[in-house]
């Protein structure tokens, strides 16, 4: 099967490029700026990488025009970071873009997209567990952006027949990642290093480990393929169990036998998010593995590959 991926350099997009390749699919990469992540995938006969950017709709459709015979759109391309002062990028790229991607499919016959969401769109937590009834209220440019990605979505499906899957992601970790709780604590563990804690003992929150996303997709484009009539869902994706920043850290200086000392600078609980994944689990069929499964992996990941990450190759 023909898939096209946008975001194919980031980190989610270059560990789903691999896996599809490995799996023998054909994979028409599209990345922006930055080619990092996926470069070495360009040695493969089933992986093509294009640089073009989302935004502009002419260039896009090109692509998409050259690859008809694609039987999916995996989006994942956006704008993470950037100025909170000003919605103008996020709003371009995110939502802008995704339009862009949506058109172009549609206009080339690619009926099915699954589109990378956020745990962002929720906003503030009004009852526990989240589920995908809970009401959409971003506070921040990003989720806001991401939301109204979704309205597109939903639009394409409502009025041009798509299949759409909205995968609402926790906060993501796994080896090419060097930002977040999981990145930064491992890093210090590894290197005996003091570990400050900005965060409280008890803080709770959806953490997902890589290789359950890229499950997620897969699972997801499953679910499309063997629907006869066009489908529509947005779906939760987290851990097995909620992380809490304790344990969390525990285990990771348990896993490194560090001798990192670990000082905690609150002891009242300030962040409380936790996703009801039942839905995806029924529909979809996904199955996370537990933290500890995955904290293993990824430590064990690290210590092996990632003094350079770039060098790893498909066997």
């Amino acid at each position: 099967m023909k898939i096209i991926i946008t975001g194919a350099s980031g980190f989610v997009g270059s560990h789903l490029c691999e896996r599809l390749v490995k799996l023998g699919h054909n994979v028409v990469g599209i990345a922006g700026k930055n080619r990092r992540d996926s470069r070495y995938l360009e040695k493969s006969k089933n992986f093509r990488l294009i640089k073009c950017d989302i935004t502009n709709t002419k260039k896009i459709y090109k692509v998409f025009s050259g690859n008809r015979d694609a039987k999916a759109v995996f989006h994942l391309a956006a704008l993470r970071s950037g100025d909170e002062s000003s919605p103008m990028e996020w709003l371009k790229t995110n939502t802008e873009g995704t339009a862009s991607v949506l058109y172009a499919a549609n206009k080339c016959g690619i009926k099915s997209i699954i589109y990378a969401s956020t745990m962002n769109v929720y906003g503030k937590v009004r009852y526990l567990p989240v589920n995908e009834k809970h009401p959409a209220e971003p506070k921040n440019f990003y989720g806001i952006s991401k939301l109204h990605g979704e309205s597109y979505c939903r639009l394409f499906h409502d009025k041009y027949n798509m299949s759409v899957v909205i995968l609402r992601l926790g906060g993501v970790y796994g080896l090419g990642r060097n930002t977040g709780a999981f990145a930064v604590f491992s890093d210090k563990a590894i290197k005996n290093e003091d570990i400050g804690v900005d965060s409280g003992k008890l803080d709770t929150w959806e953490a997902v480990y890589i290789d359950d996303i890229v499950a997620a997709f897969l699972l997801s484009n499953e679910w499309i393929m063997k629907n006869k009539s066009p489908v529509f869902g947005i779906f939760n994706i987290g851990g097995k169990s909620p992380v809490v920043m304790q344990k969390l850290i525990g285990n990771i200086v348990k896993l490194t036998k560090s001798t990192s000392r670990v000082k905690f600078k609150k002891n009242r609980k300030s962040l409380n998010f936790i996703f009801d994944l039942r839905k995806a689990k029924k529909v979809l069929g996904c199955s996370p593995r537990s933290l500890k499964e995955n904290l293993k992996s990824y430590i064990n990941a690290k210590l092996k590959y990632e003094s350079d990450y770039k060098i790893r190759r498909l066997k």
